[in-house]
């Protein structure tokens, strides 16, 4: 049994992953940092059992109500893909009695723990053996409450009745052929026989009641096995290194702390033209170059067929053509992923911190979910009143416009200003870059650091700087001190 961990909390996915592997469970390396990558991933993996977290893997909605119809709707998918072959896990911690669990279980989810702190060994030993209905009974389906009404109405059993009645012809020749009954003596007849009914049915549960009674007598009656005997495992569960008495804290960061936006993972970058040639290609490369700068992992991702990324490599490697057997290379520090028909974002996006997709122009594109899916969505646009049709024609066709950053490339600060004053609804950044795509000026840092505000995870590198120089000085200081204390020994 493979399990692919979904949880996107390092703390608790390391946690998860020793008990699993200490128990001889087989877990997937290719951990989920995100809900939208799921269905792509565990295509890829193919697991036969899938653990979620209702809180830490991030959703790109912000409303519980939204995320939990994701979840269903994901979760749904899954069942009519895989006709209940893979085994959905939810970890949570929501109150016994919440909707959601109801149709958690409707969905034929079967493993839900939605209390904080969790037993190792009832943990595993429940997910080491097959799935089952008891292991949710407690929540319920969906709040869905079936009741018996001993009072039926006459009209409800004639309904009833409807479905096994004899063809209409039939019933016209046995009603010419019956004498006529006064209707209040029919309907006491009726509500004769509805009483007789229910007290078939009464007299039958209670029958199975002493069937019940008898059957836990008679095993009661068995004797017990001694209680020195110990009580088997799991047949999974081997390793004499698991304490079964641990507790497993499925929150070891508190709710109210990581209700934030979420930088956890891999932030997604996409960089599209409102049409052709407006600088997406130069704009991702800088981008990513400044994050690499940072000392941050990135891919830049080419998924436009311009074939720009083929030329950059044979250029940097000195070549007359194409290297088209090497589907990536490496260039200031970032790794450069050549489109390609068969390219799978969903192995690639998980191994790196920050993705830049440069998707060319977004019209054209393929990839208009990809850039809809990104954390950070960027639409380079032309300032030009005699362009601005671009803007507007785009704008009409979708549904969240004041969502996107629409950037103003290699302009100065008055087109910008016109722009913003024609479309005075949208968000409009000017973005200044050095001729050399690969290096950042001052200006474009900072117009970057804005444009990334939320998704900028620690400065690696100007921790490091700083950290360096002052050892560094503190060094030569202690240094010389001691060396002058020895001249006067």
């Amino acid at each position: 049994m493979s399990i692919l961990i979904a949880v996107a909390e390092p703390t608790l996915a390391a946690i998860l992953r020793n008990h699993f592997e200490s128990a001889r469970l087989d877990v997937i390396d290719n951990d989920v940092l995100h809900r939208k990558y799921l269905s792509e991933i565990i295509e890829i993996e193919e697991p036969d059992m899938v653990i979620l977290h209702d809180t830490y893997l991030p959703s790109d909605f912000e409303e519980q109500l939204a995320r939990d119809e994701e979840m269903l709707e994901i979760i749904n998918k899954w069942r009519v893909e895989f006709n209940d072959s893979l085994r959905v896990v939810y970890l949570c911690e929501r109150d016994r009695r919440d909707p959601f669990l109801g149709k958690l279980v409707a969905h034929n989810v079967l493993d839900i723990f939605n209390e904080r702190k969790i037993i190792v060994e009832q943990f595993v030993e429940q997910l080491s053996a097959p799935p089952k209905y008891a292991n949710v009974s407690k929540y319920g389906v969906g709040g869905l409450e079936l009741e018996f009404d001993e009072v039926v109405e006459v009209t409800e059993m004639e309904e009833s009745q409807e479905v096994a009645a004899p063809p209409t012809e039939k019933i016209q020749t046995e009603k010419a052929a019956k004498p006529s009954v006064p209707k209040g003596q029919k309907t006491k007849e009726i509500l004769e026989s509805v009483k007789g009914n229910l007290k078939s049915v009464k007299d039958a549960g209670e029958e199975w009641k002493q069937q019940r009674i008898k059957e836990k007598e008679m095993k009661e009656s068995i004797p017990k096995e001694p209680k020195s005997k110990p009580k088997p495992k799991a047949k999974l569960i081997t390793s004499s290194d698991i304490d079964f008495n641990e507790i497993i804290d499925l929150m070891p960061i508190p709710k109210e702390v990581y209700n934030r936006p979420q930088i956890v993972g891999t932030v997604v970058i996409a960089v599209a033209g409102v049409q052709p040639h407006l600088g997406a290609t130069h704009t991702a490369m800088s981008i990513a170059s400044y994050l690499q700068n940072q000392q941050h992992s990135v891919a830049l991702i080419e998924l436009n067929d311009s074939e720009d990324f083929d030329r950059i490599h044979a250029l940097y490697e000195g070549e007359q053509h194409f290297l088209r057997n090497e589907n990536k290379f490496t260039y200031k520090g970032i790794d450069h992923y050549k489109y390609r028909e068969d390219l799978r974002l969903g192995e690639i996006i998980p191994t790196y911190e920050y993705v830049v997709l440069d998707i060319g122009a977004i019209e054209e594109s393929r990839y208009f979910d990809e850039f809809q899916r990104s954390h950070v969505r960027c639409l380079l646009v032309s300032p030009y009143e005699w362009k601005g049709q671009w803007i507007k024609e785009f704008t009409e066709q979708i549904t969240d416009p004041d969502q996107y950053i629409y950037l103003v490339p290699f302009v100065g600060k008055s087109l910008v200003r016109d722009v913003e004053e024609r479309f005075p609804q949208l968000q409009f950044v000017r973005f200044t870059a050095d001729e050399n795509p690969y290096k950042v000026i001052e200006e474009g840092q900072k117009e970057i650091i804005h444009i990334l505000d939320g998704f900028l995870k620690e400065d690696k590198k100007g921790f490091s700087q700083k950290k360096g120089i002052l050892i560094s000085v503190t060094s030569v200081v202690v240094t010389l001190l001691i060396v002058t204390a020895f001249q006067f020994l």
